[in-house]
């Protein structure tokens, strides 16, 4: 029997905020049920440490070429890398359609607008600061009217940030209305940016934070190019602790307001959150564990089971496809014995087994090696130690690089001699 699928993204959440944290506190309920009564894949790995080198692997299962060129059109010339991938393989939504799904995604996440990311949806709802006054709260409305074309504004970059203010609590009702009238079976894809900087939660969900101790923490973060003070540090892990468990009462809520067409959920980040473990906050370009290691939970299948082994998330197409007949699913058969992770410009690689990571900066000739059993933080660089493991490791992801280079210049000369037709 086919079944209907729910896949929940939630940006910036850390595998370790999703059950009990380091103070005995359970900030995600939900998730952890949903995990106790579904399958949990404990060493999940981001092909990426943000949403632009993670989600275009995530949505096709193939890793982003890297990002190269001068400094001055980055951006855009990011967000074409994106759109050219996404058009050149076959992403989780185009799949299902070809199986008879009805595909809908609702998706507040800049770098999945513009980019291709519609490919497949039969209904494609993006939430973006243009819709502020139709989706955002009072507050969040006062807020653009001030800072638009200021001073204030453009030191913090508002025009590009609009979107992470926007809560899923904002649009719940769009969601609800999108997925009530599709077809069934159906494709549910929702993108939550709510565990984003900066982490602005509803009074609900607030446990941690004060109001004014969420906002100020928040923008003195945005505002901050270096180091902050150990008070706003503590303030920010407060918000971000609370934001999490906001998403946790998405879930819960839409759950229940699905249950009468039972349907599959997968839920995972696309990538993790730094709070200064390694010198940095957010997700830079950085592939520690903080910023990689990634919760994946799949819930309302026919198995329980707790899985050990590494899994990319680059391999939820082939495990969205095995989901849409859970009566055969195999949790392990998604696993490897490693996964990679690359920053967008290629500059920095990684490679993690069940015990081991490697990090890898090949123009710089540096490595970092890490036993994550025994030093999960990532402390203690071992490469001296183990220089035949190292090299072992390293191998492997040299193939892995040489690898994706020719795989895209295989594919550029293929679309190139099409246009020539």
């Amino acid at each position: 029997m086919t079944e209907n699928l729910v896949l929940v993204t939630l940006d910036s959440l850390r595998a370790d905020h999703c059950g009990p944290d380091e103070v005995g506190a359970e900030l995600a309920p939900t998730m952890r049920r949903m995990a106790d009564e579904g399958v949990e894949y404990e060493r999940a790995v981001a092909p990426g440490p943000r949403t632009p080198s993670s989600m275009p692997a995530v949505f096709t299962g193939e890793h982003l070429s890297p990002v190269t060129g001068e400094a001055g059109d980055f951006w855009e010339r990011r967000r074409s890398v994106i759109r050219k991938h996404m058009r050149r393989h076959e992403t989780i939504p185009e799949r299902l359609r070809e199986r008879g799904y009805h595909t809908v995604g609702v998706t507040v996440n800049p770098w999945t607008q513009d980019t291709a990311f519609d490919s497949g949806f039969d209904e494609f709802v993006q939430i973006n600061g243009e819709t502020l006054g139709e989706y955002g709260p009072p507050t969040f409305r006062l807020t653009d009217l001030v800072l638009s074309d200021t001073a204030v504004g453009d030191r913090l970059y508002w025009f590009n940030k609009r979107e992470w203010f926007i809560r899923w609590s904002d649009f719940y009702e769009t969601i609800l209305d999108a997925v009530s009238e599709a077809p069934e079976p159906y494709f549910l894809w929702v993108f939550l940016l709510d565990t984003h900087q900066p982490y602005i939660v509803p009074d609900t969900d607030r446990e941690d934070s004060s109001a004014l101790g969420m906002y100020y923490a928040s923008f003195r973060e945005l505002a901050s190019d270096g180091a902050i003070p150990d008070w706003v540090d503590t303030r920010l892990r407060r918000a971000y602790r609370d934001s999490v468990r906001s998403v946790d009462r998405f879930l819960d809520r839409l759950m229940e307001d699905t249950a009468a067409e039972d349907p599959v959920f997968v839920v995972h980040a696309d990538h993790g959150e730094a709070f200064g473990e390694h010198g940095t906050y957010g997700h830079e370009q950085r592939l520690y564990t903080e910023n990689i290691h990634v919760p994946l939970i799949v819930h309302n299948v026919p198995v329980r089971e707790r899985v050990s082994e590494p899994i990319s998330i680059r391999r939820l197409p082939r495990l969205i496809d095995a989901l849409t007949e859970p009566s055969s699913f195999d949790p392990a058969a998604q696993t490897a014995d490693f996964a990679i992770s690359a920053v967008d410009d290629g500059h920095l690689n990684s490679i993690t087994t069940r015990d081991w990571k490697l990090i890898q900066t090949p123009a710089e000739s540096e490595t970092e090696l890490y036993h994550l059993s025994r030093d999960p933080e990532e402390q203690r660089n071992l490469t001296s130690e183990h220089e035949p493991l190292e090299g072992r490791l390293e191998a492997l992801v040299g193939r892995h690089r040489s690898h994706q280079t020719e795989r895209v210049r295989i594919a550029d000369a293929v679309n190139e001699g099409i246009t020539q037709l």
